[in-house]
């Protein structure tokens, strides 16, 4: 099943939130290969090592940088799409 998968380009942006301790015999790309696939990369280390940034309390660090990261890419709407969304019908 895995042999049929094929990735294909993204035009956008991949986040990766990985650890800052790698293995001394890791000798990859920084982003882990996703720059051959993505538009645009942001690598972002995490405090600890594969093992542990799931564990306290590293988790916390892995939890902020993932709800920022969310945060920045959820369109936020204006005010005036807010007001206009609550009050229909009503000029702004």
């Amino acid at each position: 099943m895995m042999e049929d998968y094929h990735p294909r380009p993204y035009n956008g942006t991949v986040t990766l939130l990985r650890a800052r301790t790698l293995s001394l015999t890791y000798l990859g790309a920084e982003d882990f290969g996703w720059g051959q696939l993505a538009a645009h990369v942001v690598v972002r280390h995490m405090p600890g090592a594969h093992d542990t940034m799931f564990k306290e309390p590293r988790v916390r660090d892995l939890a902020e940088a993932l709800s920022d990261r969310l945060d920045q890419s959820v369109p936020r709407p204006s005010v005036a799409a807010s007001h206009a969304a609550a009050h229909p019908g009503s000029s702004a």
